[in-house]
């Protein structure tokens, strides 16, 4: 394997020797000290690769620089990264968990075996191989856990499928995609039929099966061999559950999100019947229930009401959040009467998938009491909560949210 030097050698940098330090130190000038390596200083856009500049002292928030999106490295905190189009790493390095401080489109590369890579330096010795989360300043940084920021590669990166609620879509996951795609993640949001940019409208779709069936067509796709990350909003759940039964082998955990999480052991409906009986007619305010057509008269569609929506789905989001809302919103059902004649979900398919529920603590549309009897009536593996956060957490809240899940990924996929 080649010396950090020869590496570096061979990416063009000038090399000269500095005192009592073996001789890996690179032209500089005497600019404010940003970084050494083996004790030798290097200055804010001060690193020469044949004869110019590859730093910008570009400064990221809370004190973290780093390389601009499309660059290839990044080292630590306190080190300044390099420009568009050059890479900085070391052979046979790996990506490492815990690893802070990325930007979006950067990953982070771990280093060779006896160097490691600390606060604002780099030296070489017996330290094991690789970055140590241990070494961050404690000052000028922020938990990323609680930006929505977690740096992932390698086999840290994960596929998130996200799944929409009742009348909502794709759209709605458009402040939470970006967060776990910086993250390194892999994202799929996908409109349910006659929902968002779907072509079909709702009359068309006459069971919980076809209104799923994007979500089916999408998980028919994925490789024996990869597990994906199902994330369920709202009646969301009940689609991910779906696809839990057809798919077991290919789902490495299912999240339900503040969302109708049915059991295998009653009929189908149960979970969304229960709810029914425990939210008074009143509650519902100015959503609009109407039957499907003439032929399926049983079935209703439903479309919520402004007031509904402003008062129990998005009352702690934005106005801009809830403008949004209220013009992409599509009819929808809860398909109450396919679900009470059929039998969807089995302990062996849908019951042999781990899950987690996300509890969102000021939900008004699915309260928190009904979300713990959910969690009590079909125990899963963890329950995680977040704290001041609406029905539309995504919305609301999408880093504490991009957090939770990201963690949950780590831990079950």
């Amino acid at each position: 394997m080649d010396t950090l030097r020869q590496l570096l050698a061979k990416l063009g940098f000038t090399s000269t020797p500095s005192q009592n330090t073996p001789p890996v130190a690179y032209t500089t000038n005497t600019s404010p000290v940003a970084y050494t390596m083996n004790n030798h200083p290097y200055g804010p856009a001060q690193l020469q690769y044949q004869s110019q500049p590859l730093y910008s002292a570009q400064v990221f928030p809370q004190g973290v620089q780093g390389l601009p999106q499309g660059a290839g490295h990044n080292v630590a905190p306190g080190v300044h990264g390099l420009p568009q189009g050059v890479q900085f790493g070391v052979t046979g390095s790996q990506p490492l968990q815990g690893v802070q401080g990325l930007s979006q489109g950067v990953q982070f590369v771990g280093s060779q075996p006896g160097v490691s890579f600390g606060p604002g330096m780099v030296q070489q010795g017996p330290s094991p191989a690789g970055f140590h989360p241990g070494q961050l300043p404690t000052s000028g940084l922020q938990d990323l856990k609680e930006k929505g920021n977690m740096g992932s590669t390698g086999d840290q990166q994960k596929h998130f499928v996200l799944v929409h609620g009742a009348c909502h879509g794709a759209w709605s996951w458009f402040k939470l995609k970006p967060l776990l795609e910086a993250a390194g993640h892999r994202v799929s949001a996908l409109d349910l039929s006659a929902s968002g940019t779907n072509t079909k409208v709702i009359q068309e779709v006459a069971t919980l099966s076809d209104y799923t069936m994007p979500l089916l067509d999408l998980m028919a796709t994925i490789p024996k061999e990869e597990k994906v990350v199902l994330v369920g909003h709202s009646l969301g759940g009940m689609n991910i559950a779906l696809a839990m039964e057809k798919f077991p082998e290919k789902v490495s955990v299912g999240v339900f999100l503040s969302a109708f999480m049915p059991d295998y052991e009653h009929i189908s409906s149960y979970v969304l019947d229960q709810y029914n009986e425990r939210t008074p007619a009143e509650d519902w305010l100015d959503t609009q229930f109407l039957p499907f057509n003439a032929e399926n008269e049983c079935e209703h569609s439903m479309f919520f009401g402004p007031k509904f929506m402003s008062s129990k789905l998005y009352q702690l989001c934005s106005k801009e959040d809830l403008e949004l809302g209220l013009i992409l919103i599509r009819p929808g059902s809860l398909y109450l009467k396919d679900l009470r004649g059929a039998k969807y979900f089995t302990e062996g398919g849908y019951g042999s998938v781990r899950r987690v529920f996300v509890v969102c603590d000021e939900d008004q549309g699915i309260k928190k009491d009904f979300q713990q009897w959910m969690i009590d009536n079909n125990p899963v593996n963890e329950v995680k909560e977040l704290k001041g956060v609406d029905h539309m957490a995504m919305l609301c809240d999408p880093k504490q949210l991009s957090a939770c899940v990201h963690d949950i990924a780590l831990q079950y996929a």
